[in-house]
């Protein structure tokens, strides 16, 4: 069922991602197929691009909170993939630009989010710390252990 609903979504909006009228629209366009096409496994990668275009249109537009929720989409599916250091990076470059509005749905979500990527970089970081201590001490020239656990 749940792919059929995926199917017809995809199909729903690719069509307008051609009609020269919604162009205004097209980055919004391009999150909601990522997010459709992150339902299923696999799609990772085509997702990845698809916000980053998203992103890229939205910039181009001068539209702050579509990039801006370009990139808490793609900054969640980073964290998923073990890089949350450059979600954290892109969502927090497109935050640092708006000036107000602190209290908007989007800008409160960037700013826990922003908090959620901080503490897995820090969390990740103290888990580095103590491998490379032990990796100094062994004399071991090879790359640093990393905790798989996390």
């Amino acid at each position: 069922m749940l792919a059929g609903q995926q199917e017809r979504g995809l199909r729903a909006l690719d069509g307008p991602l051609g009609c020269i009228e919604e162009v205004w629209w097209l980055p919004e366009q391009y999150r909601l197929r990522a997010k459709l096409l992150l339902l299923s496994p696999g799609n990772e990668t085509e997702a990845e691009a698809g916000l980053r275009q998203a992103m890229d249109v939205a910039r181009e537009q001068g539209c702050r909170s579509l990039e801006l929720r370009a990139a808490m989409n793609l900054a969640r599916l980073l964290r998923g993939q073990r890089r949350a250091r450059e979600g954290e990076g892109l969502l927090a470059e497109r935050f640092d630009r708006f000036t107000e509005g602190w209290d908007t749905a989007d800008l409160r979500e960037a700013r826990a989010l922003l908090t959620v990527l901080q503490t897995d970089d820090r969390s990740s970081r103290s888990t580095q710390v103590p491998a490379l201590r032990v990796a100094l001490a062994l004399g071991s020239p090879g790359p640093l252990p990393q905790r798989t656990d996390i």
